[in-house]
């Protein structure tokens, strides 16, 4: 069955009378009211649908609005008002000799004519002063459109999908116009959009790779203008670079400007000293975007700790690297117990052997005089025959720790006498016992070789033996990850480190090492930083991705492509960066002084000049602008 057969279908696109019984546009009069008092003045609480008699398109309500705006911006008046195209023509005669009374060309008369019956109602708003309540009608237009699915004329489409087309050079609110359609392009859905641009994108893909299956960028979740930027360009036309561009920024909802994407030091440089409010809002609103990018990847890659401080995220590591000894602790007192348990009630150490091995270790290292109170008691007590219970063996242990803690020479004695208290030498007649001193003896190395190569290991386990349990606030807390991750710590301590946290904590790193870079990236008055941004990332260096999934840093390092591209001007530029003064030339070659002495044109220079800086700026800040060269 044919669209035609059905006159519901075929009035509702122009194609037809309008059946017996008109579909109603809304049941909300305000809504109605907004569209019908321009096109027949009838009650609000009249919602049939009116048509033209002579062609049957909508004349009232969203529809018939969209259809007259639509049919405006093919005849370009949307685009360039006659008085402005008219004017633009003899401004150009006056500049070349020629007569400015000459009747307008044919191009600028059919700017004004013939006119439907929508274009004429839609087209006495544009002439009246208030700019806004067009466009606020255009809003309430295409979100009735989308609420009540009613049928869209393809003009209207079109104009949709390239709203600069319907924002007349005049309007004060244009940049509002373009705002309203970028946040609402599910007006025109399209599913074969993404289709088209992905094939287009597969294309430039095999030209770059000589004919064979090039690597192509997945177009499937950018934005729907993008998209249809894509799919209508001519693969050999295309920039690959801009498109590249374009595409990764569109994946971190930042939108990039012609001369950001296409890295055109001159196109770069224009947009950046242009003072038009369309290119400076562009450009400015690229902060909020790229500081929303970098807290969506925070929030990716730790969503349970993205709002968490320095401390919190530190106190998050420290517990958990307690939780980590804990079990390791356990174990290895339970096997000396065993051994204890099994020799009598004593540890069956070889006291003369264990003495031997000490003092020579403290000789060699000029350690003799610094052996700490507790441990000399300890020693004394050994050298009088004195057996060693386990009560005594852990009591020894904890103040050899709280010795080895306080640090200087002292501390390093008391780091080699633990050492040989927990590899004891057995006594000859404990050799039936050397399978449980085995156990005990490789357990307690195993601890004191991870302890010896993870410093911020030893610290937590230090802050155990100083009082401060697991769960109760930390005073290593607040430094913790800056001492022991981002700061000098080398990559394997950081490794090592890692390789005791579960996932909880392992986001808490995360969570940190993110903060760290939003903190350099974005200054107090919420500009992004390309050199705060991107020093963060070498800064960390090798190490990152030992701190974030391979995912995340992925994503940092595009995202810092995009800042790059946003806000380091490419080579060659010529940015004044001051903006005093800058305005683009409005004739684009002509000059200005030699245009000024020209009888009555340096009245009319302001409206060429503003004309120029128009469409340059929509030029530079379409969806996907300078992706065909």
């Amino acid at each position: 069955m044919s669209l035609d057969s059905d006159p519901e279908i075929a009035a509702a696109f122009g194609g037809g009378p309008a059946p017996a019984t008109a579909a109603p546009i809304s049941d909300d009069p305000e809504i109605h009211a907004a569209f019908s008092e321009k096109f027949d003045g009838r009650n609000a609480s009249d919602t049939t649908l009116l048509r033209d008699p002579k062609t049957g398109e909508i004349t009232d309500g969203p529809i018939g609005f969209i259809n007259g705006v639509a049919g405006l911006a093919g005849k370009g008046i949307l685009n360039i008002p006659y008085a402005a195209a008219s004017g633009v023509q003899d401004l150009y005669r006056m500049a070349t000799g020629g007569d400015a009374k000459t009747p307008d060309s044919g191009v600028v008369d059919a700017l004004h004519f013939p006119l439907s019956e929508n274009e004429k109602n839609v087209a006495e708003s544009v002439s009246g002063t208030n700019a806004g309540k067009v466009v606020s009608n255009v809003k309430k237009a295409a979100t009735q459109v989308v609420n009540e699915d009613l049928p869209i004329p393809e003009p209207a489409k079109r104009v949709v999908k390239d709203v600069a087309a319907i924002a007349p050079l005049g309007f004060t609110t244009a940049g509002a116009a373009e705002r309203i359609f970028g946040e609402a392009p599910a007006v025109i859905p399209k599913p074969s959009i993404s289709v088209n641009a992905q094939g287009v994108v597969q294309k430039v893909a095999e030209r770059q790779s000589g004919g064979a299956a090039g690597t192509a960028a997945n177009v499937a979740d950018a934005s729907l203008p993008l998209q249809s930027r894509i799919a209508e360009a001519d693969p050999a036309k295309i920039d690959k670079v801009a498109m590249d561009n374009h595409i990764e920024a569109d994946k971190h909802g930042v939108q990039l400007t012609k001369g950001q994407a296409n890295r055109d030091p001159v196109q770069y440089s224009k947009e950046q000293n242009s003072t038009h409010p369309t290119l400076v809002n562009t450009i400015g609103a690229q902060n909020g975007q790229l500081t929303d990018a970098i807290d969506n990847i925070r929030r990716d890659a730790s969503p349970t700790h993205v709002g968490n401080d320095a401390i919190e995220n530190g106190q998050t590591v420290v517990d958990a690297l307690k939780a980590h000894d804990e079990p390791i602790q356990a174990d290895i007192r339970a096997k000396y117990q065993a051994l204890t348990d099994a020799n009598g009630g004593n540890l069956p150490i070889d006291t003369g052997s264990f003495l031997k091995n000490v003092d020579a270790q403290l000789k060699k290292n000029y350690l003799t005089g610094s052996v700490p109170k507790g441990a000399q008691e300890m020693m004394d007590s050994l050298r009088t025959g004195e057996p060693l219970d386990f009560e005594g063996f852990e009591a020894a242990r904890s103040r050899l720790a709280e010795a080895q803690r306080a640090g200087g020479s002292e501390g390093a004695a008391a780091k080699i006498i633990r050492g040989q208290l927990e590899q004891m030498p057995l006594s000859p007649e404990a050799a039936k016992l050397k399978g449980l001193a085995d156990q005990a003896r490789s357990a307690a190395k195993s601890r004191f070789d991870a302890l010896d190569a993870d410093p911020a290991y030893q610290a937590a386990v230090d802050d155990v033996s100083s009082g401060v349990k697991k769960g109760e606030p930390s005073p290593l807390a607040d430094r913790f990850l800056d001492k022991y991750v981002l700061g000098t710590a080398p990559k394997a301590n950081v490794d090592r480190l890692m390789s005791k946290l579960d996932e909880d904590s392992k986001g808490a790193v995360s969570s940190h090492t993110l903060n760290a870079v939003r903190k350099a990236a974005v200054n107090p008055n919420g500009n992004v930083l390309p050199n705060g941004y991107n020093g963060a990332l070498q800064k960390i260096g090798p190490k990152l991705d030992s701190l974030v999934s391979p995912e995340t840093q992925d994503s940092l390092e595009s995202l810092g492509r995009v800042i790059t591209n946003a806000k380091v001007a490419p080579a060659g530029n010529f940015v004044n960066y001051s903006k005093s003064g800058v305005i683009s030339n409005a004739a684009h070659g002509v000059g200005e002084a030699a245009l000024g002495h020209v009888p009555g044109i340096k009245h009319a220079l302001p409206i060429v000049k503003g004309m120029v800086e128009s469409n340059f700026a929509r030029d530079a800040t379409a969806p996907g602008a300078g992706i065909e060269r």
